[in-house]
C-alpha cells in the first residue's frame, strides 16, 4: 500500500526531526568535552587564556 503525499510529508518531517535530535546530542558531548580539556589545561598549570586559546583553537569533530 503505497503513502499518501500528506503522510509521506510526515513521515519525512518526523525524520528531520529525530537527525535535528541527534545533532543536538553530539553537540552537547562535544560541549562536554571540550570543557573536560580546558579544566585538565586549568588543573596542568595554563591559564585561563591560553586554555581558551587552545579549545578554542580545536576543529569541531562533526
Amino acid at each position: 500500500m503505497s503513502q499518501s503525499p500528506a503522510e509521506e510529508m510526515i513521515k519525512a518531517v518526523r525524520e528531520t526531526i529525530d537527525e535535528i535530535e541527534l545533532d543536538g546530542k553530539i553537540l552537547d558531548e562535544v560541549a562536554r568535552i571540550h570543557k573536560k580539556y580546558y579544566d585538565a589545561l586549568l588543573n596542568a598549570g595554563f591559564t585561563e587564556d591560553q586554555a581558551i586559546k587552545i579549545v578554542t583553537d580545536l576543529p569541531i569533530p562533526l
